[in-house]
């Protein structure tokens, strides 16, 4: 993946780098976002973190069975792993607009696999879909509440489009999703 800096900075945040996600490197966060995961490696730090309020954002770029089990609070959700290239925005999503500008339709579609997998069933109690594929039962993205906090869990290769790998076709809605979601 490439360098979500410049997308935390445009949501009004500033970038700190955390090499481990531990309780002293999580205390002065206002949010962890966690890139090109595989598994997602949420711990007990972490899952302490978010219950007590901090957001955390998951971008995974190779999600499967055990998935939902990995991420705090071990919601009861299925993800499979699949790929394609149609990434739709449920109504009322809200991060179809925001400080990074406004996605439609199209924004996150044709990005060389625009997800890597989604949801098959219900969402968590509480979840609201962020982004499905063209079937509206299979978010590739959702959040949930967790304690205090909150989960945003993307299927996508979100941070794919960032510099150095800014060229990327889709590249430039990818960075608009992450700008809104992290605001």
């Amino acid at each position: 993946g490439g360098d979500p800096s410049p997308q935390i900075t445009a949501a009004g945040h500033t970038p700190v780098a955390v090499a481990t996600p531990n309780a002293a490197a999580l205390a002065s966060l206002d949010a962890l976002v966690l890139g090109g995961c595989s598994p997602v490696p949420t711990n007990a730090d972490v899952n302490a973190a978010v219950n007590a309020g901090m957001p955390l954002i998951v971008i995974d770029w190779s999600p499967g069975g055990g998935t939902g089990a990995g991420l705090p609070g071990a919601p009861a959700v299925t993800i499979v792993s699949a790929s394609g290239n149609d990434i739709e925005l449920p109504a009322g999503s809200p991060i179809i607009s925001g400080p990074g500008g406004t996605l439609n339709s199209t924004s996150l579609d044709n990005h060389n696999s625009s997800y890597h997998g989604h949801t098959t069933g219900a969402l968590p109690a509480g979840a609201i879909a962020l982004l499905t594929t063209a079937d509206p039962s299979q978010a590739t993205a959702f959040v949930y509440g967790y304690g205090s906090g909150q989960v945003a869990y993307s299927a996508m290769p979100v941070d794919a489009s960032f510099p150095p790998n800014s060229e990327r076709t889709g590249g430039p809605g990818m960075r608009t999703y992450l700008t809104n979601l992290v605001a």
